[in-house]
Formats: C-alpha cells, sequence, structure tokens
C-alpha cells in the first residue's frame, strides 16, 4: 500500500499517537497494538521511532496502576534508557496480574453476594457479566 511521506503527515500521525489514551481501549494490549501500528505508520514514512522513544512513550502513557513500575525506573541508577523490547514484556506480565486481581476480586465479591443475598447461579453470571 502507498504511504504518503510528506511531513503534514507524519506530523498527524505524531500528533494520533501523542493524544492516545489506555482509558479508550478495553485492555492495554489493544492499546500497545495501535500504538505499534501507528509507529509502523510513522516508519513507513521515514519517520523511525527508537525503541528507548516507544518505551518513554508508553510509560507516560500507563496509568496509575502502573505508577510502581514507573517509580522504580525513574530511581533506578541503571545506565542506559529502557527499551521496547525489555519494557514491552513487564508491560504485559503487569497488566495480566491486574486483570487476574480484578477478575478474583469479582468473583469473591459474586460469591459474596450470593452468601448473602441467597441469590442463585443465575445471578452471579449476570453480575459478572454487566460489572465493569
Amino acid at each position: 500500500m502507498y504511504e504518503v511521506k510528506t511531513p503534514g503527515r507524519i506530523l498527524a500521525l505524531e500528533k494520533t499517537l501523542m493524544d492516545l489514551q489506555v482509558s479508550s481501549f478495553p485492555t492495554i494490549q489493544k492499546f500497545i497494538s495501535r500504538m505499534l501500528l501507528l509507529c509502523d505508520e510513522l516508519a513507513a514514512c521515514g519517520h523511525q521511532i527508537s525503541s528507548e522513544g516507544m518505551a518513554t512513550w508508553l510509560l507516560l502513557k500507563l496509568p496509575d496502576t502502573y505508577d510502581s513500575l514507573f517509580q522504580s525506573l525513574t530511581t533506578s541508577t541503571r545506565p542506559t534508557p529502557i527499551t521496547w523490547e525489555e519494557l514491552l514484556p513487564t508491560v504485559q506480565k503487569i497488566a495480566s496480574l491486574i486483570q487476574d486481581r480484578a477478575t478474583s476480586d469479582a468473583l469473591a465479591s459474586a460469591s459474596a453476594l450470593v452468601s448473602t443475598s441467597g441469590g442463585s447461579a443465575r445471578t452471579v453470571w449476570f453480575w459478572l457479566y454487566t460489572s465493569p
């Protein structure tokens, strides 16, 4: 596919990338996929973003639940900036842990709801399906 390589196109892609918000996506993985697509489009226009630049953009866009990761990196004495290849598996692991915790919390809440209200299994599944 032919990509327009004008400075205006590059600027528009960079703006789109900077305007991305994790909260606009159902999962962190969907956010990362969109970010990678935009970076690929920029590369196709001849504007390559470094691995360190991609890692920095991701770190700056992460929600508060990732603050401990951000803090550990900003207080680190490592001699080189973190790269995309180093950061991505860590972010994905944290996302998985957050999702597991949310699922576990939802199941515990559903179980408590059933035990205190005398609800049925149907009530639990409806609650789980409709809960944010």
